[in-house]
C-alpha cells in the first residue's frame, strides 16, 4: 500500500499478516495525503527492481548507454527505492524487459508521456513514474556518462518544432511520436 502522491517509497507499506493489526493506522496515515494505491506484492521485487527511463516512449539508450538501474535493498525493508536505503547496480535488459517496453509505449505516446520511469520487478510492471521519475542523477554518476545532454537536446527538438509549427498546432501526443 502506498500513497497516489509521493515518491522515494515514502508511505510504502507492505501489509501482511504479521503487520495486519496495524492496516488501519496504515491506511490513516495514506489517505491523509489522498488516494491510496493497493497493489499485489511480486515476491520478485525482494531480489530488486530495475528503473528503466522512458523518453518519447521509447528505452532511453543514447550513445548505446542505457537509461536504467537496478535498484535492490539488502536490509530487509520492502522498499528499493534509493531514497529509503536503496542501493543501485547497472541493469541488465533481458528481451523479456525489452517487449514489456514495447507494451507501455503505444500508451505513453497516446497520453503524451514525455518521459517517465519503469519500475519493473521480475517479468512485470509494477509502476510508471511520470511525475517524479527520480534517479537519473544516479544513474549518470553509476554509468560515468550525462544523460542530461541528450535529454535536453530532445526537449529542444520539441521547443523547435514548437517555434516552426506554431503554438497550439502540434499537440504533446503528436510531438511525442516525433
Amino acid at each position: 500500500m502506498k500513497p497516489l502522491q509521493g515518491s522515494g517509497g515514502q508511505g510504502v507499506f507492505l501489509v501482511n499478516e504479521k503487520n495486519e493489526a496495524n492496516l488501519n493506522s496504515m491506511i490513516e496515515a495514506n489517505l491523509r495525503d489522498g488516494y491510496i494505491i493497493v497493489q499485489e506484492y511480486l515476491p520478485e521485487a525482494a531480489q530488486g527492481d530495475i528503473r528503466l527511463f522512458m523518453i518519447n516512449g521509447e528505452i532511453f539508450e543514447p550513445d548505446g548507454k542505457l537509461a536504467a538501474m537496478h535498484r535492490f535493498n539488502d536490509t530487509g525493508d520492502a522498499r528499493n527505492n534509493v531514497s529509503a536505503g536503496g542501493k543501485i547496480k547497472k541493469a541488465k535488459l533481458t528481451d523479456e524487459i525489452r517487449e514489456l517496453a514495447s507494451w507501455v509505449r503505444p500508451k505513453l505516446v497516446q497520453d503524451g508521456v514525455f518521459i517517465c520511469g519503469l519500475d519493473i520487478a521480475g517479468k512485470k510492471l509494477m509502476e510508471t513514474n511520470i511525475f517524479s521519475p527520480g534517479g537519473l542523477t544516479d544513474i549518470n554518476n553509476m554509468m560515468e556518462y550525462n544523460f542530461a545532454a541528450p535529454l535536453c537536446e530532445a526537449i529542444e527538438r520539441k521547443v523547435e518544432y514548437r517555434r516552426v509549427y506554431g503554438p497550439g498546432r502540434l499537440s504533446n501526443k503528436l510531438l511525442n511520436t516525433l
